[in-house]
């Protein structure tokens, strides 16, 4: 019995002595610790970077927190400046007092998060506290919602920080707005003071589009760049004479309406045609010509290749842009034959000047369109992409751009001559040997006094698709031609020539 009781004894004091010991090695371990701490906040002091002055690490903070910004961060990656803060103390206090590295802000609202309420709210009133007095850039994303989040939606106290601050907002932009934002949505139907708000894109993810979106933005001076993307502009209060820039998807009689609420002050506008609502409405909305007088750039896109609902033809009638110099027309197949005559009414009806032309799948002859393009002298940047249906490039064009080739006392002005760039996609079929000589004559004439001045082409960008153009011909003979090309002081003339499937 002796025996056993030494024996115990003997272990608990061993136990004394490791625990002991094992407190001994905490406390070293704990000591060097701190120390490498203190060495490494010693080692970031003396890098580089942190000897950096603090104006140019914020700047350097701001260019990649725009870069972030502008490539839509989704939410799976932090924010750049939590981001930045994670790398070092000194990065953190330079981030966190930097005021414009919190402007822009992506609110991502996932149905999985819709329940944290508190969380969301206290990042978003932090965030807004450390961007000081900074114009705000909102960004609010919707994610689709499963069965069971179908009537749920987010409470107003999540964007309450932020519609306190309603007269830094800046930009403000939605993408897939849906169920969740209802309480938000109820809110900007109310008039509240956007001081500095100058742009607005809105994207509902749905057609036809909802007339629910009846926000109220007509305390707003400032605002005058509008996006819509399935959202009737009819249901948007706002003052559309002070609009200078729209762009959306919108029927004909939605985007005719904004043209004539903002016909004194639109520049430039870019429609993306969906098939009307209500057809009568829209045959109805176009009554008399307008007047934009300030539009100078118009672009009109057709979204699929159903064409018999769009009334181009209507629009053009009833439309008067004397300071237009850039249209684009994005047709997807649709004959652009039957446009024609009301865009040249359109031209000398307004008297303008055009100076980029942009065509993309048009169903028209190579002939035909060669016949348009003289009458649009002032004409500088043309851009063509043709479908792998339609040969929209051959030696008649190169010939139309030669100075040489007016014959017959046609007017130094059928050959373009002042167009400095050319684009073009699709199939090609001229002759090498008609092209060099093309540029030639157009360096001559550009150096010549007499017989009316034609300008040289600065670019020519060419992206074929028929890889035959070019295997059927004398491979000295496209050798020969490239040499030529990559001569560049002899023409003054950039030519890239591309085969692209």
């Amino acid at each position: 019995m002796l025996s056993i009781s030494s024996g115990r004894l003997a272990c608990t004091g061993n136990r004394q002595l490791v625990e002991e010991k094992i407190a001994s090695a905490k406390a070293k371990i704990e000591n060097i610790n701190t120390e490498l701490c203190g060495l490494y906040q010693l080692l970031n002091t003396s890098s580089l970077a942190a000897m950096l002055p603090l104006e140019i690490l914020a700047e350097i903070f701001l260019f990649a927190a725009e870069s972030e910004f502008a490539k839509r961060p989704t939410s799976n990656k932090l924010p750049m400046p939590i981001l930045i803060g994670r790398v070092c103390r000194a990065w953190r206090e330079a981030a966190w007092t930097t005021t414009p590295l919190w402007k822009n802000l992506v609110v991502n609202l996932r149905p999985s998060l819709r329940g944290t309420t508190s969380s969301q709210q206290v990042v978003i009133t932090e965030w807004v506290q450390r961007s000081g007095n900074q114009p705000l850039n909102l960004v609010l994303k919707s994610f689709p919602p499963t069965r069971q989040d179908q009537e749920e939606g987010c409470p107003l106290e999540i964007f309450q920080p932020l519609l306190d601050v309603s007269r830094r907002w800046r930009r403000f932009q939605t993408e897939g707005w849906g169920p969740g934002f209802h309480a938000l949505q109820k809110k900007l139907q109310e008039p509240l003071h956007f001081t500095l708000l100058s742009e607005i894109s809105m994207s509902a993810s749905d057609w036809p589009p909802s007339s629910a979106y009846r926000w109220n933005f007509r305390a707003a001076p400032l605002l005058v760049d509008v996006e819509m993307y399935d959202v009737l502009p009819v249901s948007l209060r706002l003052d559309w004479g002070r609009l200078t820039s729209f762009s959306g998807r919108v029927d004909l009689a939605a985007g005719f309406f904004v043209m004539k609420g903002a016909s004194e002050t639109l520049e430039v506008c870019s429609l993306d045609l969906v098939p009307p609502r209500f057809p009568i409405t829209s045959a109805r909305a176009i009554t008399r010509v307008h007047l934009l007088e300030n539009l100078v750039s118009l672009s009109i896109k057709l979204q699929d290749n159903r064409h018999e609902w769009v009334d181009l033809i209507s629009l053009f009638q009833h439309l008067e842009v004397p300071e237009l110099t850039s249209l684009g027309l994005t047709l997807n197949g649709a004959d652009l034959r039957d446009l024609l005559p009301s865009l040249n009414d359109l031209a000398l009806r307004s008297e303008f000047e055009l100076e980029h032309l942009t065509l993309v799948h048009p169903d028209i002859s190579e002939h035909a369109l060669l016949v348009f393009l003289a009458t649009l002298p002032s004409l500088t940047h043309f851009d063509l992409k043709s479908d792998k249906t339609r040969q929209l490039f051959s030696d008649l064009t190169v010939s139309m751009l030669d100075p040489a080739s007016l014959t017959d006392g046609r007017s130094v002005t059928e050959c373009l001559p002042c167009l400095t760039r050319f684009d073009y996609s699709g199939f090609i079929s001229f002759s090498p040997e008609k092209l060099i000589t093309m540029l030639a004559n157009r360096l001559k004439s550009s150096t010549e006094k007499s017989g009316g001045f034609v300008d040289y082409i600065d670019n020519i960008n060419i992206k074929y698709y028929n890889k035959s153009w070019a295997q059927e011909r004398d491979p000295n003979v496209i050798r020969e031609f490239h040499r030529q090309l990559d001569a560049q002081n002899e023409f003054f003339t950039e030519v890239d020539i591309i085969w692209t499937q």
